[in-house]
């Protein structure tokens, strides 16, 4: 990364943290869609989640006392199970799909109130809203929109709402920064467990096979006793082949 696009990444993140202030919204899908120009698309995640998760911990610390900490622990629980998913599956989606999954993302808010009924309060749609918008995260890179879809029938105050929220998302950009920033090489990948199991089954059976053949090669081969001098008896006389003296 050159000079010109860390002073990008600086100046954008002064101006959406300053959007996001004013109008409690799009500065982090502004934000992402600035990093998309000048990073690699793994790496925007990585920025990204690292920025967005300071302001939201800030954010949930200064009103540490409105947040709901039963929300925000079951929506954890969710954001663990899709990350922990991800984390081995190993998507990266390219550039052009970032960009349209970023661009469907606001519409998420336009969709009527009788589609979806959800409230983050109840235990059960906070577990899902972990798994939703942190699976969005991992995928379109911002899930706001997701989010407050999820807050707008709760009964919480107008504190708790921006604290719990804010809280929930430290959760959501940790999982990006894990699946996003670990190297490739210490992801024990699907395709690699199976190459390991189907070597382990091939050197078994190899080792099985080898045993087998050394085990037939120690048996006489058919007819090996007529090939053996006759024994001796007391007396001189021979036996015939295969038989012992008494």
């Amino acid at each position: 990364m050159n000079l010109g696009s860390a002073i990008f990444i600086v100046v954008m993140s002064f101006i959406t943290a300053a959007i996001s202030g004013v109008f409690g919204m799009a500065g982090g899908l502004l934000l992402k869609g600035s990093l998309a120009l000048v990073l690699p698309v793994s790496a925007t995640f990585v920025v990204h989640g690292i920025l967005q998760l300071v302001a939201n911990g800030w954010r949930a610390i200064l009103h540490r006392k409105h947040v709901d900490v039963r929300i925000v622990g079951i929506f954890a629980l969710g954001a663990f199970a899709i990350g922990g998913v991800m984390f081995f599956i190993a998507l990266e989606p390219t550039r052009a799909t970032l960009f349209l999954l970023m661009g469907l993302a606001p519409f998420l808010v336009w969709l009527p109130d009788g589609v979806l009924k959800l409230d983050a309060s109840r235990p059960a749609q906070a577990f899902i809203c972990g798994l939703s918008v942190t699976g969005m995260n991992l995928t379109a890179g911002v899930a706001g929109p997701l989010l407050d879809i999820f807050f707008v029938r709760t009964a919480l105050t107008r504190h708790q709402i921006v604290a719990t929220k804010a809280a929930t998302q430290v959760f959501s950009h940790i999982m990006k920064i894990v699946v996003y920033g670990t190297p490739p090489a210490a992801v024990p990948s699907i395709d690699s467990g199976i190459a390991a199991a189907n070597t382990d089954h091939c050197g078994r059976r190899g080792r099985a096979e080898s045993a087998e053949r050394r085990e037939l090669q120690a048996l006489p081969a058919p007819g090996a006793h007529r090939d053996r001098p006759a024994l001796p008896r007391p007396g001189g006389a021979a036996l015939p082949a295969g038989l012992s003296p008494r």
